[in-house]
């Protein structure tokens, strides 16, 4: 393709990413990919347009092979579908809804469970029909409050869902394996290491469910590595405390003394891992003062940049003072715990993990031991909140807690759906049961970004090679007309052996061309100069190896092939 400004264009900065703090979705409209049009709204590009397409075939051919059969949903549908689904309140405002002239409600679909069920009800009448797999791509919209970091939490997206129909689990596991499967194949191609975990299905229900991530600062998501297995956090929650077998009951330890955690550790001999500490954090939220309780395993310390990040705050917001508290409960701050506190509170992980543990009671001089969440107290929001220490014993309980993005969500949903709206088949003896069904998506868009977020140098974009849209490009150094020739000879060469060429040719200094493509994310590009079109050779740049070659033109359609 050749380029010119007004087909393709590009916006850059003249200043080097090298000298600023990089942004994968600066450099995704830098760059020409995106352009904003609204909170998260965007439009694609010319050059953005490409990269979905090969994404998009990418995952066409993984789903095919597994026998997927491509349709396209309404966006639009009817709202009594998710009535009788008991969706249509429990989804939320993010649920775009909508009155039409004749006074009915639609919405506009974010997820597609209900349509496709509904279609499967029309085409499967027997056991014979199945297992059967339908699946789109299509453009989604959800209302959400606070879009952010581009295409990452986005309104309007392109996702790929797949629905699958079984008669039984048995056959229903057997088609989520070759999902679980096709999904890695998907992302291996990408160049995306991911990590599966096993998840809560949520608003989508049923009862085996696996996300994939991408580890990533920017990741609104807590992926828990425990025991050489990797959870979402509501499932590692539900997981730990189904798993906790607890031995002691609630005993009173009493004393008159106030003793710091450390000597009251020594004098009754019991392990700081095993008392529970609190401390208080004070900030201001919409102009008003907030107090939130923070419970703390006895050998760990709390670290204020986290809770800052947990809570969103930044001025205004601390630790309180010893005394401050004692002001407040009219205690000292070491008989305070969990049971029956006054003010809300959240946990760390590693205090989560505790059983049988020791805390205040919330009178003075007395402590409980033999404290178990859930069946003492409340279970309170567990976030990451301890300081981090050098050489800390991974060992102890093999667990750590990392961000990531959420780039594929698979659930075995079974027979919720078709019993909602009255899907069923019939087995070979004429009787009729309910289709038990899956449900597999990846978002596209979503995807686009990771991949950017992943694959970026100070320089741009760097492309996995299947989702490239050109794998050369012809950069001139001037537009003269013996250069121009030439490079048309070197571009005729390379379309002829169905090679993705791009042609630049716009009205640019060539210093700001070559940062465009580098920008852009070619990985190979072909200067055609004076200094060589003499001795009829051209300059490949490879961006990736980082290395210049100078090929005469006969050699250039072997060394290409």
């Amino acid at each position: 393709m050749k380029k010119s400004t007004k087909t393709l264009p590009i916006f850059t900065k003249k200043t080097s990413y090298a000298t600023k703090k990089l942004d994968s979705y600066q450099i995704m409209v830098d760059s020409g990919i995106i352009k904003k049009f609204s909170s998260g709204i965007y439009y694609w590009m010319p050059y953005g347009l490409k990269i979905l397409r090969n994404l998009k075939k990418i995952i066409r051919k993984e789903i095919n092979s597994i026998g997927g059969l491509e349709i396209l949903a309404p966006l639009v549908q009817k709202a009594n579908i998710w009535e009788k689904t008991n969706r249509l309140v429990k989804y939320g405002k993010e649920l775009a809804k909508f009155t039409n002239r004749e006074n009915k409600l639609f919405v506009i679909s974010p997820t597609n469970e209900e349509a496709f069920t509904l279609l499967a009800r029309e085409m499967i009448k027997s056991y014979k029909d199945m297992p059967m797999i339908l699946y789109q791509i299509q453009t989604k919209f959800r209302d959400e409050i606070r879009s952010r970091f581009g295409l990452i939490r986005s309104k309007e997206f392109i996702m790929k869902d797949a629905y699958s129909f079984h008669t039984n689990v048995k056959c229903l596991e057997k088609t989520y394996k070759k999902f679980f499967e096709s999904y890695k194949n998907i992302f291996s191609i990408l160049n995306l290491r991911t990590v599966s975990v096993k998840a809560e299905s949520g608003i989508i229900g049923g009862n085996k469910s696996h996300e994939f991530y991408v580890f990533s600062k920017k990741g609104e998501s807590s992926i828990i590595k425990f025991k050489k297995k990797y959870y979402s956090k509501s499932f590692f929650i539900k997981k730990v405390l189904s798993s906790k077998k607890t031995k002691k009951s609630l005993q009173t330890i009493s004393t008159k003394e106030v003793l710091s955690i450390e000597n009251f550790s020594k004098k009754f001999s019991i392990p700081l891992k095993k008392i529970l500490k609190f401390n208080f954090f004070t900030y201001r939220k919409n102009n008003n003062a907030k107090i939130v309780g923070i419970g703390l395993r006895g050998d760990t310390e709390i670290s204020l940049s986290k809770l800052k990040k947990v809570f969103q705050c930044s001025k205004d917001a601390k630790i309180m003072k010893d005394e401050e508290i004692e002001k407040l409960f009219r205690i000292p701050v070491q008989f305070v715990g969990p049971i029956n506190l006054s003010i809300p509170f959240f946990i760390d992980y590693k205090a989560f993990l505790m059983k049988d543990f020791v805390s205040g009671s919330n009178s003075f001089g007395k402590y409980l031991s033999g404290i178990n969440w859930k069946i003492d107290t409340c279970i309170p929001q567990v976030e990451d909140l301890k300081k981090e220490v050098e050489k800390e014993n991974s060992n102890e309980t093999n667990f750590f807690i990392k961000k990531g993005i959420e780039i594929g969500h698979i659930f075995q949903i079974g027979t919720k759906y078709s019993k909602f709206l009255n899907a069923f088949y019939t087995d070979k003896f004429s009787k009729k049961f309910p289709i038990f069904m899956g449900c597999y998506g990846i978002g596209i868009t979503r995807l686009v970004s990771v991949i950017v977020e992943k694959n970026y140098d100070s320089k741009g974009i760097i492309w996995p090679k299947k989702v490239c849209p050109y794998k050369f490009a012809i950069l001139p150094t001037k537009m003269s007309k013996k250069i121009e020739n030439f490079s048309k000879k070197v571009y005729s060469i390379l379309k002829n052996k169905k090679i993705k060429v791009l042609f630049d040719n716009r009205n640019k200094y060539f210093g700001e061309k070559y940062a465009d493509l580098d920008l852009i994310g070619i990985p190979k590009i072909i200067i055609v100069s004076d200094r060589l079109i003499k001795y009829e050779q051209i300059e490949l740049n490879d961006r990736i190896k980082k290395e210049k070659i100078i090929l005469k033109l006969e050699e250039m359609e072997s060394f290409f092939i």
